[in-house]
C-alpha cells in the first residue's frame, strides 16, 4: 500500500496535467475555428495551411487531423475523377491499352467498383480484339510461308482461338505442336516450333525415300518429339531403311572381297572384308564371310611363314619348323613342294648335326659308343610301356637309345652334335610321335621318333638373369609353352617358374617362391609341383589346408595353368589332392594296381626319383 505521501503527489501531478492539456486546448482552439471555417467556405489554402501548423505545435489536435484526411479524401476523389473522365476521352480516340492503364491508376487511388467493372470489360474487350489480330496475323504468316513466326504466334492463343485456327487452315503441323505440349513460353516454345517444323520437312522428304536425310533431320529433337506418334514412325521407317541399306552394303562388300580374292587381290579382299558388318549377314553369308576370313587368314599366314623362312633359311632347323607349319596350310601342289623342301631341310639338318642312327637287336646299352658310363642317363618309359627311352650328353654330343623292354635289347642306337655343349639330360618326355629333351645349361630339343631328325632346339639360358640356373624343365605337350625351374643363388635358393613360348621365344609368365618342380604333375588345366613334406595340402594363397586321413610324403601346389592367361583351375588342384590321398590309402593298403589303374598314368621319369602323372 502506497504511503500517503505518495498518493497526494500522483494526485498533484494528474491536476497539472489536466491542467495543462485544458490550457494547450485553449491556446489553439481559436485556429481549429479559423480552419474548420476555412474547409467549409472552400478556402483550399488556409484549409491546407492552418490544419498543418496546428498540428505542428499541437500534434493531439484531434480537429486538425480530421480536417487533414478530409482533404486528403477530397484530393483522391477528385483524381479518380480526373482519371476516369481522361480514360474515356482515351478510349473514344481507340487507345483501350491506355485507358485500361488509367481506370488501374484509379483503382490503385481507391476507386469504387464501378471502376473495377468497367476495367474487367474494357481488358476483356481488349484481349478479344488482340485475340484476332493475333489470329489474323498467324493466317498471313502461314500464307507467307513464315511459319517459324507463325507457330510462335499459334502458342500465345487461348485455346479457343487455336482449336478454332487448326479446323480453319487444315495445317497439319499446328496439331503436331499441340501434342508437343509446349506450354512454357520462350526458350522452350522455340525449341519446340523448330522440331514441328524439322518434323514436317522429315516427313516430306521421306515421300521422296531420302530417309538418311530423315534420321539427320529428326536426330537433334527426339526430346521434343518423343510424344508425337508421327515422329517414332518416321524413326522407324528410317531405321528399318537404314538396316536395309546396310545389309545391301554388307552383302556388297561380301562380293567384292570375293571378287578381289579371286583375282588376288588380297589387301582389297582383306579391307572390304573389315569393313563389313558381319551381324548383318544372313546365315549363307554369314558362313560365306567366314569362309572367306578363314581364307585370307590363311593367306595372310602363308605370306608371313615364307617372310620368315627367307631369313631363317640359313638355320635347317629352324626354317624346318616354319616349313612344317606351311605344309600344314597348303594342299595339292604346293603341298607337296613343301614336302620336299622339308625334306632336303631334313637333309640339312642330319648333316649339320652329324645325326647317325645305329639299328640292331641284341647290342648292349653301351655299344661303341663309351659315354653311357660318364655320367648316369635320363630313362623314360614309353605310355605304351613297350619300350624305354635313354639319353646322355656328353660335350655337344647327345646319345639316344631305344629300348624293348620285354626282350631287353636295344632297337636302335643315335648319336648327333648339337651346335655347343648343352650340358647333362636332366629331363625327357614324350608326346606323341615327338622326344623333347632338357639339359642342365639350357639346351632345349625336339627330336622326331620316326626319323630321329631334329625338328627345334632353343637355348634356354637365354632366359637367364645374373646369379640364376636352370633346376628343371616341364613341357606341356599339345602346347608351345615350356616352364623352367630357375634356382636364384642371391636369393639363398628361391625357386622361380617362368613360361618360354616357344613360337615367339619370349617368357610369357612368371611365378615366384614356388615349390620345386623336379617332382611334377600335368593336367589338362594347370601344372603342379609336389614336395616332401608329411601330409598333402592344397598350397592356395587363400586356401585352407587339405589334411587326408593318412600321413603322405608329398605336399602339392598350383604353380599356374598349363595355358598362360588362363585363370588357377581351383577344381583341378581339389581333385588332384583327393585323388593323392586316396592313391596313398590304396598303396598302403596293399592294392598297388588298383591305385594306379584308377587315378595315374605313367608319363614320364625324374632322376628315377618319381614318375610324372595326371588324374584321370
Amino acid at each position: 500500500m502506497a504511503a500517503p505521501g505518495t498518493r497526494s503527489r500522483g494526485v498533484a501531478l494528474r491536476r497539472h496535467a489536466a491542467r495543462g492539456r485544458a490550457w494547450r486546448a485553449a491556446r489553439r482552439a481559436p485556429l481549429e475555428a479559423q480552419a474548420e471555417a476555412a474547409l467549409a467556405e472552400g478556402r483550399a489554402t488556409d484549409a491546407l495551411r492552418l490544419p498543418e501548423q496546428i498540428v505542428g505545435q499541437w500534434p493531439e489536435s484531434a480537429v486538425a487531423r480530421r480536417i487533414v484526411s478530409e482533404l486528403e479524401r477530397e484530393d483522391r476523389e477528385s483524381r479518380i475523377r480526373d482519371l476516369s473522365a481522361r480514360a474515356d476521352r482515351v478510349l473514344e480516340q481507340g487507345d483501350a491499352r491506355g485507358a485500361a492503364a488509367l481506370l488501374r491508376r484509379a483503382l490503385e487511388l481507391g476507386a469504387k467498383a464501378d471502376v473495377r467493372w468497367r476495367l474487367a470489360e474494357l481488358e476483356r474487350e481488349t484481349r478479344a480484339a488482340e485475340e484476332e489480330q493475333t489470329v489474323t496475323r498467324v493466317r498471313e504468316l502461314l500464307g507467307g510461308g513464315d511459319h517459324a513466326a507463325a507457330l510462335l504466334k499459334y502458342l500465345s492463343l487461348d485455346e479457343k482461338s487455336r482449336s478454332a485456327l487448326r479446323s480453319e487452315t487444315g495445317v497439319e503441323h499446328l496439331g503436331w505442336l499441340e501434342e508437343s505440349r509446349p506450354l512454357e513460353s520462350g526458350r522452350k516454345a522455340g525449341a519446340a516450333v523448330e522440331a514441328v517444323l524439322a518434323l514436317r520437312d522429315a516427313k516430306a522428304t521421306a515421300a521422296f525415300g531420302e530417309y538418311e536425310t530423315v534420321s539427320s533431320m529428326l536426330a537433334p529433337h527426339r526430346r521434343q518429339l518423343r510424344h508425337l506418334r508421327i515422329a517414332g514412325s518416321l524413326l522407324a521407317e528410317a531405321a528399318d531403311h537404314a538396316l536395309r541399306e546396310d545389309r545391301a552394303q554388307a552383302l556388297r562388300r561380301i562380293e567384292k572381297a570375293s571378287d578381289a580374292f579371286r583375282l588376288g587381290r588380297i589387301e582389297e579382299a582383306r579391307a572390304c572384308l573389315d569393313d563389313t558388318n558381319l551381324k548383318l549377314l544372313d546365315e549363307e553369308r554369314g558362313e560365306q564371310a567366314a569362309a572367306l576370313d578363314r581364307a585370307l587368314r590363311r593367306v595372310a599366314d602363308l605370306r608371313r611363314l615364307e617372310g620368315k623362312l627367307a631369313s631363317r633359311r640359313h638355320d635347317p632347323v629352324r626354317a624346318g619348323v616354319i616349313v612344317r607349319r606351311l605344309i600344314e596350310l597348303n594342299s595339292g601342289d604346293e603341298r607337296q613342294r613343301w614336302l620336299r623342301e622339308h625334306a632336303d631341310l631334313g637333309d640339312e639338318v642330319r648333316s649339320q648335326w652329324r645325326i647317325e642312327i645305329a639299328e640292331g637287336a641284341g647290342a648292349d646299352v653301351a655299344g661303341a659308343w663309351p659315354h653311357y658310363d660318364r655320367d648316369r642317363p635320363e630313362l623314360l618309359l614309353r605310355d605304351d610301356g613297350r619300350q624305354v627311352l635313354l639319353a646322355n650328353s656328353w660335350g655337344e654330343w647327345i646319345f639316344i637309345w631305344l629300348i624293348d623292354v620285354e626282350g631287353g635289347v636295344v632297337r636302335e642306337r643315335i648319336r648327333m652334335r648339337a651346335p655347343q655343349a648343352l650340358g647333362p639330360v636332366i629331363d625327357l618326355v614324350v608326346n606323341g610321335a615327338e622326344l623333347w629333351i632338357a639339359c642342365e645349361e639350357g639346351g632345349l630339343i625336339k627330336i622326331s621318333l620316326d626319323d630321329w631328325r631334329v625338328l627345334r632346339w632353343h637355348l634356354l639360358g637365354e632366359h637367364l638373369k645374373k646369379n640364376e640356373r636352370i633346376e628343371s624343365v616341364l613341357f606341356v605337350p599339345g602346347t608351345r609353352f615350356v616352364w623352367m625351374e630357375i634356382a636364384r643363388r642371391e636369393a639363398g635358393e628361391l625357386i622361380v617358374a617362368r613360361v618360354l613360348d616357344l613360337d615367339s621365344r619370349r617368357i610369357c609368365r612368371e611365378f615366384d617362391d614356388c615349390l620345386g618342380m623336379e617332382r611334377s604333375l600335368v593336367t589338362p588345366e594347370a601344372i603342379f609341383a609336389i614336395g616332401d613334406v608329411d601330409a598333402a595340402r592344397e598350397a592356395w594363397e587363400d586356401g585352407p589346408r587339405h589334411d587326408g586321413q593318412c600321413e603322405l610324403d608329398l605336399c602339392l601346389e598350383t604353380i599356374g595353368p598349363a595355358t598362360p592367361g588362363e585363370d588357377k583351375p581351383r577344381s583341378a588342384v581339389r581333385r588332384l589332392v583327393l585323388a593323392i590321398v586316396e592313391t596313398d590309402r590304396l598303396l598302403e593298403s596293399g592294392r598297388p594296381e588298383e591305385a594306379l589303374s584308377r587315378h595315374w598314368k605313367p608319363y614320364s621319369s625324374s632322376r628315377g626319383k618319381s614318375c610324372k602323372a595326371w588324374p584321370d
